[in-house]
């Protein structure tokens, strides 16, 4: 008992321990990135000023970025930058006007606390690591629902990736990116809660999440079959027709959320969205490569490496094949949970099918469009269901070898059962004890 209540003690120091380097490590990251440190976090800054501003959504093609934006990525600002943008083509064009507006909607408030440019940065930047903050406050809910009785060892593993430069390198800067992690945690517990209780409530919640995932980005796309799965599950146990229609309006969420945008876009560009046009402009300036299945296949074991290192520093070999090593094992505890549950198959499918879903859906995509769509940040908010339940399936595997040890153990040796030479011995002694022979 003294040894247990040690054990707890030293794992609730760790997960201490865990959460304030995580919460540090991201602070400082946001702190000392240059302003502009990504290509793209400026256009996102301009995508939610234009919304502060009450201009609403930019329009691809047609509005413009901002003059100081290209001045910060100069090196002039706060005076003008060298060329005005409309004369730059791609680079002066508010390009990520294609994007889901859920994020930008929430940013823009936080644009109109500063003035200077680069302080409105710093601002969302804090907004990112608030957001982070709430993601690790979902994870810990999650692992009370996946392990009741022993939540703290699983949060403890759950929390590495928080700690890795990737994630941290990523999910502190101004993107849509920053809200995927918390959303996608979020959906985790609530498909949780739905399939292994066959929850109505919360498979409506379940839906609604799946909608504000993808009202954020497209590439949320894995979340879709996760919503599947759960609404199977639930259905099964409805077996009225009323019970059936309402499993069936818990879908209605994702549709009812994007309906205003792809409205507004098929009246903009006939289209349900603008990645065509950001496509053909973007070609312009860097002309796309048709990658081949053998490409795709070497991008894929290059992203599952920077899931662990981030892209930003070159590594040596051995520390690369290191982490690629431990991706590849996530990823394949992910397929086997899939094989072999831990507890019923939709709750642990939601957990574990998301990040090879994504893999191939992007890997295909990336294929057929004839661009890049597979970078490790769109992998960054199914990592931590990955390793959920990776690490639950492994310590159920190591229960189920531990418990088949002692077994073994444990097994009464055989009797050695009386042989021709022993029953004359034999037949005395049951009759001396009286016995039926």
């Amino acid at each position: 008992m003294i040894g247990q209540r040690r054990r707890d003690r030293a794992v609730a120091l760790l997960v201490v321990l865990e959460l304030l380097a995580a919460l540090w490590l991201a602070a400082h990251t946001a702190r000392t990135t240059p302003v502009f440190g990504t290509g793209d976090e400026g256009y996102h800054l301009a995508y939610a000023v234009s919304i502060a501003e009450g201009r609403g959504l930019p329009v691809v093609g047609q509005t413009l970025v901002p003059a100081e934006v290209l001045a910060v990525q100069d090196g002039t600002y706060p005076g003008p930058p060298r060329r005005a943008a409309a004369e730059v083509g791609f680079r002066g064009m508010s390009y990520e006007g294609f994007q889901p507006p859920l994020y930008y909607a929430l940013a823009a408030p936080f644009t109109l606390l500063a003035d200077d440019w680069r302080d409105k940065v710093l601002v969302l930047r804090g907004l990112a690591v608030g957001l982070l903050a709430i993601a690790l406050g979902l994870l810990l809910v999650l692992c009370r629902f996946v392990r009741p009785a022993a939540p703290l060892p699983l949060y403890a593993v759950a929390l590495v990736p928080f700690l890795l430069p990737s994630l941290r390198q990523q999910e502190v800067l101004v993107s849509n990116d920053v809200l995927l992690v918390p959303l996608a945690l979020g959906l985790a517990c609530a498909a949780w809660r739905a399939g292994s209780q066959r929850s109505l409530p919360a498979l409506v919640v379940t839906g609604a999440l799946v909608g504000l995932l993808l009202l954020t980005k497209l590439t949320a796309v894995w979340a879709l079959p996760v919503l599947a799965l759960v609404a199977l599950s639930v259905l099964r146990d409805r077996t009225t027709v009323r019970g059936r229609l309402q499993v069936l309006l818990a879908g209605l969420p994702p549709v009812l959320l994007l309906a205003p945008w792809l409205v507004q876009n098929v009246s903009r560009y006939g289209a349900l969205t603008a990645n065509e046009l950001v496509l053909t402009a973007q070609a312009e300036v860097s002309p796309p490569t048709l990658p081949t299945a053998g490409e795709q296949a070497r991008t894929v074991v290059v992203v599952l490496a920077q899931l662990v290192l981030g892209r930003r520093d070159p590594h040596p070999g051995w520390v690369s094949d290191t982490a690629l090593v431990l991706a590849v094992v996530v990823l394949a505890a992910t397929l086997a949970v899939l094989v072999r549950p831990f507890g019923t198959w939709p709750t642990s499918a939601a957990l574990a099918l998301p990040l090879p879903l994504q893999i191939v859906l992007l890997s295909v995509l990336s294929v057929l469009q004839g661009t890049q769509l597979l970078y490790e940040r769109y992998l960054h908010p199914v990592v931590p269901l990955a390793v959920v339940a990776t690490w639950v399936w492994v310590a159920a595997l190591h229960r189920r070898l531990r418990r088949g040890r002692l077994h073994r153990k444990r097994r009464p040796p055989l009797r050695r059962r009386p042989g021709p030479e022993h029953a004359p011995q034999a037949r005395h002694l049951r009759r001396v004890l009286g016995l039926r022979i």
